[in-house]
């Protein structure tokens, strides 16, 4: 009776970690076509707009780096973060984003399905970390498209500064991958 509990346990352990491992693949998948469809709308900063970035008051947000001594878990609860903050810069004043309306839902799209897997792969509900590092540089961003009244040349600069951000989930997922 006993080798017959112990033997279902055995089971759905390896069921959970089977489920949770292909939420983080389903991660890995989606962060890559988001990171595609956000080359895609913005490609490279035009010459033109790189004399606007110097308006932008804020360093690089180094996600390697803020995730480095992190377990699994926590670093999943940064990448949370930095999309749950991507998200909401993306749906700010979009009537002024200068890509197609069709483009932009779907990277909204890919973004939300990212949020959506994160949940598969962590055994705790997630909460924000303790990182006011990520808030604080998104919030300057979109202060940034305030700023400079959600022109193009914001927008496009707001892109380059996300893409390198997905860049950087992307290390951060491979190295998780890595360790499990």
């Amino acid at each position: 009776m006993a080798l017959s509990c112990a033997w279902r346990c055995w089971i759905m352990l390896a069921w959970l970690a089977g489920t949770m491992s292909l939420g983080c693949e389903r991660l890995r998948i989606h962060n890559t076509k988001t990171l595609g469809k956000l080359i895609e709308m913005g490609g490279r900063l035009p010459r033109h707009c790189v004399t606007r970035r110097v308006a932008l008051q804020t360093q690089p947000l180094d996600l390697i780096t803020l995730s480095k001594n992190l377990n699994a878990e926590d670093k999943i609860r940064v990448i949370h973060q930095t999309l749950d903050q991507i998200n909401k810069t993306f749906t700010q004043n979009l009537s002024t984003a200068p890509w197609d309306a069709a483009l932009l839902e779907g990277f909204r799209i890919l973004l939300i399905q990212q949020l959506e897997d994160l949940r598969g792969c962590v055994r705790e509900p997630l909460s924000y970390s303790n990182s006011e590092e990520i808030q604080e540089y998104f919030g300057k961003l979109r202060e940034f498209l305030e700023l400079e009244r959600f022109g193009e040349c914001a927008w496009k600069i707001v892109c380059s500064q996300t893409k390198a951000r997905l860049q950087q989930i992307q290390t951060i997922i491979a190295k998780i991958s890595k360790s499990n």
